[in-house]
């Protein structure tokens, strides 16, 4: 009994490896023709691309946030100002209470969004590998059918050359053999009987097809 081919230990593989997000390459899409991924490795797609949307999504929240903090706080310091009415500086204190207490409404949630955002390259990298080791047992099976089926095309272009090979060879022999018999004939009965052959064998040969 055949022993069963071990496969390898395709973790190993990117253990410790720096490795680009796969699904932002677009070599890697064109080495899944026809909808030949697994289902595993569409799952991990999705999810290493909503990681992905997710991180974008942060950097932008957390960008959009940072903007709107410095522009309460340019209001702040714009409205420090001196030599203004009571009635006027209980109003601009008031705004400035509000403003102040959506910087610390800011702060916190830009503390959780930094939160989240540190933690993200951590996931991706790790779905990622996943990823490439689903892709690795894939590429492994399909290596070996492949490498199969190239033996077997191998074997059977050999065959067919032999075999064209030895058409040839008997197509010539034909031809030669057809071209001492016309020779002979033309020496032994001269031209007219050659060119009656020639027409009854083309005749033949229309009837025939």
């Amino acid at each position: 009994m055949k022993k069963k081919e071990r496969e390898p230990d395709y973790k190993s593989f990117v253990d410790k490896k720096k490795i680009p997000i796969i699904t932002l390459d677009p070599k890697w899409h064109e080495l899944f023709p026809n909808d030949a991924k697994t289902p595993a490795i569409n799952q991990l797609e999705k999810k290493l691309n909503d990681l992905l949307k997710q991180q974008g999504k942060l950097v932008n929240e957390i960008k959009d946030m940072k903007k709107l903090k410095m522009k309460l706080m340019n209001q702040i310091v714009a409205n420090m100002g001196e030599g203004e009415t009571e009635a006027a500086e209980r109003k601009k204190g008031k705004k400035q209470e509000v403003s102040q207490k959506m910087i610390l409404e800011i702060n916190d949630k830009l503390e959780v969004k930094n939160d989240e955002l540190i933690d993200i390259p951590y996931k991706i990298r790790e779905v990622n590998e996943l990823l490439v080791v689903e892709c690795l047992k894939y590429w492994y099976s399909l290596l070996k059918d492949n490498t199969s089926d190239i033996q077997k095309l191998d074997k059977w272009i050999l065959a067919a050359r032999e075999e064209l090979k030895r058409k040839l060879l008997l197509k010539q022999e034909k031809e030669e053999m057809n071209e001492k018999v016309y020779s002979y004939m033309h020496n032994l009965l001269g031209h007219d009987v050659i060119n009656k052959f020639d027409h009854s064998f083309v005749n033949k040969g229309s009837d025939s097809e």
